[in-house]
């Protein structure tokens, strides 16, 4: 559990818990939109030992009422739900659960080893891969130790361009949060004293952190995801600033045990339900524990496809199972390619606009400045990730045909041959 440092504290756990324990129990018929406002409680749960079979079961009902619901929504033109998943357009969101609310639905079904979602959760990898994941993704996504196994190569992409951005936005603090945690929990080899020394410099004499240098007031959210990153990263001087951190968090806590960061958001009780457990995480962090939702020492061994069901990666412990993968796994390089099959071996020769994938030519189409700007993002990629590039299913329906007209036959490869080719890197100034 969260540590309480005090009476005082032990009485407020009681009734942050208490507060969770009301949704996680909860059997009250929702929209189906609301799908995510008892996942975390129920992964709280969970991390923290405690038997929740029956809110499992009531959880699993309540996503199969759900994904039924969004059956007859969007799959007037399919047959199946198995054709849905399968054959509907990627940039089509056919989702039982809100946008943007995959981690929880992950560490739910991480942790309570939630079945029968196992194609939604395939569809899910293969709409976040194609573009649909953004920076301000990172953080909650890498809080699912199934999105770090399945979604590792694409997660370091997205981490290295939030790095690359953060330059040019020195007072996002919640950026900086952001990319220190996702960069510790990818592994990634690069040097982050400048990012985190200006998370250290942001924080408040309250002990909270802001969401900007200039904003007024603290953020306990900000304050929560400053918590997580300093936590795993440890720079010096960091238990000193959780520690703070911590008695600013608890000094905020709502009269029914919940957290929540904007009062104007208080009407939505879902978002309560997150950020408690976000706080409780982040509280148990700054105590130096690491029972929280997610597995502080990931070695989640990603699956032999990039999108396959979350059996083949994690135990239902909640993501505890160790791999042989060595201690450089998340670098660039060999390591990656020997834990996942969704990756390509990419070479480029810039000059003759040849790509090399997995061993075939591949001719770059297009006139001849689309051609060097093609080669030279792709040669971009290689340089970041290594010669492994996260490859999608079937590339010419996925990716060329969604770019714009002049992109549509880059490269002239057969279905599942190929690399992923973002629109917002290809397409940049």
């Amino acid at each position: 559990m969260a540590m309480a440092s005090s009476t005082a504290d032990s009485s407020k756990l009681c009734a942050a818990e208490e507060f969770l324990r009301g949704f996680a129990s909860s059997t009250e018929e929702r929209d189906r939109p609301l799908i995510g406002w008892k996942e975390d409680a129920i992964a709280y749960f969970a991390s923290r030992g405690q038997t929740c079979d029956d809110w499992i079961k009531s959880l699993e009902q309540d996503w199969r009422t759900a994904a039924d619901e969004a059956m007859e929504i969007y799959g007037q033109a399919y047959n199946s739900e198995s054709v849905l998943l399968r054959e509907a357009p990627l940039d089509r969101y056919v989702f039982f659960w809100e946008d943007k609310w995959h981690a929880p639905i992950l560490r739910a079904a991480q942790w309570g080893t939630v079945s029968g979602f196992e194609l939604w959760f395939k569809r899910l990898g293969e709409y976040l891969t194609c573009g649909a994941l953004s920076e301000e993704d990172l953080f909650d996504t890498l809080r699912s130790d199934v999105a770090l196994a399945q979604m590792r190569g694409l997660l370091r992409q997205v981490c290295y361009s939030a790095i690359r951005e953060s330059s040019q936005i020195p007072s996002d603090i919640g950026l900086a949060s952001s990319i220190v945690f996702s960069a510790t929990r990818l592994k990634l080899d690069e040097d982050l004293s400048s990012i985190i020394d200006r998370l250290m410099a942001g924080q408040r004499e309250d002990g909270g952190w802001p969401w900007y240098t200039h904003d007024r007031s603290p953020s306990v959210i900000a304050t929560a995801q400053a918590v997580h990153a300093l936590a795993l990263a440890k720079p010096s001087g960091w238990q000193r600033a959780v520690a703070q951190a911590s008695d600013f968090l608890w000094h905020n806590q709502q009269a029914d045990g919940s957290w929540i960061s904007d009062a104007a958001r208080a009407h939505f009780p879902w978002l309560n339900v997150y950020d408690t457990v976000l706080v409780l995480d982040a509280i148990e962090l700054a105590s130096g524990g690491k029972r929280v939702s997610f597995s502080v020492e990931c070695r989640i061994n990603a699956p032999k496809d990039a999108t396959s069901d979350k059996s083949d990666c994690c135990s239902s412990s909640g993501g505890e199972e160790r791999s042989d993968v060595s201690a450089d796994a998340g670098r660039p390089g060999e390591c990656e390619i020997a834990v996942s099959e969704a990756y390509a071996r990419v070479t480029v020769d810039p000059e003759a606009f040849i790509v090399v994938i997995d061993g075939k030519q591949h001719a770059l189409n297009g006139g001849h400045h689309v051609k060097k700007r093609v080669a030279e993002f792709l040669q971009e990629l290689i340089d970041v990730d290594g010669e492994y590039i996260p490859r999608p299913r079937n590339l010419k329906t996925r990716v060329i045909d969604s770019q714009p007209e002049p992109v549509r036959d880059l490269i002239d490869a057969q279905p599942g041959a190929g690399t992923r080719i973002p629109r917002d890197k290809l397409w940049r100034s």
